[in-house]
């Protein structure tokens, strides 16, 4: 899933991981450029977009549903 500001300048994006079919990559978008990226649960991805579209008012703007693979750095 996609959203949007209403002034087009942050995207939010939720996409199913690749290998962890219970988690969701969230990548936070300014302007084009990625800012962020994490991994999430469905409860937290629900609540995330819920927050966006209620409180933010952001729109839906795609449905993505190609998994990605995101792999968190690690030391």
């Amino acid at each position: 899933m996609q959203v949007t500001s209403k002034r087009h300048s942050m995207v939010v994006e939720f996409r199913p991981h690749a290998i962890l079919t219970d988690k969701f990559v969230y990548t936070l978008k300014f302007k084009g450029d990625a800012q962020s990226m994490r991994l999430m649960s469905r409860k937290e991805m629900i609540q995330t977009v819920n927050s966006r579209l209620d409180i933010h008012g952001y729109e839906v703007t795609d449905f993505l549903t190609e998994p990605q693979q995101y792999f968190p750095a690690s030391c």
